[in-house]
């Protein structure tokens, strides 16, 4: 806990005196989001238990993946990690300094019986991987986000924390599974409706999408109870019925734990859903894309040429 931060601050740098400073990204606790976080907890209600207390946000960060264990077989699990942004990511980086905490293995499937329509069975494990999250976010955690958790801390003081989920780390399909979506939908990015025949068009001069077609969480959450109650009147889950309110939306007929638990602590999901490093850009389409460009790099330059851009691209 020595190197357990409890304050945000702004970390800058000036390349010379005069010159505009420019804000640094690196960590959690130096991040606009931290700061904006902690300036909600210094403003929330004060009870009986953290009547003059210092007040600390704890940045929650969440990492899982479904893992095969073996090239042959069907053997698999599936972990979810939990860090603290507090610590430095170069403390959490150290393996030898366990600060990451292993927290739940997710089940994947269990079917008993006659085996059910490839519909029905994936409206089953969403429904199972949210009931688990539902474990997870119990109500003494959401009394802690929304109240606080008294805590005596190493150097002796009482503070009153309160958690806060900064981070969901997840591929692809965790990500739409997370946040209620299909798995490569027709609109399938989690916090716009951009269609999938409008891919191309992101980063063009023209694109305007991303920031013009932004999902409702509110319209969506309404749609997906209208539809869970259809599935209750008897519908089956892929039915026209059922289609009709949710498929323009890419989204499945399944409440999300995050929303059904956290609906009154003002939590945005999408917002926590970020980048994989592993899968999207270390052994992700990025790597691939790279090694692509290096090719081209060699093959269209020849002679010295070809060694000042090498020597150039390793320079950068």
């Amino acid at each position: 806990m020595q190197t357990f931060h409890y304050y945000p601050y702004r970390a800058t740098w000036q390349r010379a005196e005069g010159e505009p400073e420019s804000e640094l990204y690196g960590e959690m606790y130096s991040s606009q989001a931290f700061r904006v976080a902690h300036n909600e907890v210094q403003r929330s209600p004060i009870t009986e238990e953290n009547r003059g207390l210092e007040r600390v946000v704890i940045a929650l960060m969440f990492w899982s993946d479904a893992t095969q264990l073996t090239s042959f077989g069907g053997s698999s699990l599936w972990p979810c990690y939990l860090f603290f942004g507090n610590e430095s990511k170069h403390q959490r980086g150290e393996p030898s300094n366990h600060l990451g905490q292993h927290i739940a293995y997710f089940l994947k499937e269990r079917n008993q019986g006659k085996l059910p329509t490839d519909a029905l069975l994936t409206y089953c494990k969403k429904d199972l991987f949210h009931k688990q999250w539902s474990v997870l976010l119990d109500g003494e955690l959401v009394d802690a986000m929304r109240d606080g958790l008294v805590l005596r801390c190493p150097d002796g003081h009482s503070r009153c924390f309160y958690p806060r989920i900064f981070t969901y780390s997840a591929d692809y399909p965790e990500k739409a599974l997370i946040s209620g979506m299909r798995n490569n939908g027709g609109a399938p990015c989690h916090r716009c409706l951009v269609k999938k025949s409008n891919l191309f068009h992101l980063g063009a001069p023209a694109d305007v999408e991303r920031t013009s077609e932004r999902r409702n969480a509110t319209q969506e959450q309404s749609d997906v109870l209208e539809a869970e109650q259809l599935i209750q009147n008897g519908y089956a889950v892929n039915s026209d019925k059922v289609e009709d309110v949710l498929k323009w939306q890419s989204l499945v007929p399944r409440q999300t734990a995050f929303a059904r638990e956290l609906h009154g602590l003002n939590f945005h999901l999408p917002s926590t859903l970020v980048v994989d490093i592993l899968h999207e850009f270390e052994i992700g389409v990025w790597k691939t894309l790279y090694v692509h460009l290096i090719r081209l790099l060699e093959a269209l330059s020849t002679g010295r040429d070809s060694l000042t851009l090498s020597a150039e691209l390793d320079a950068r």
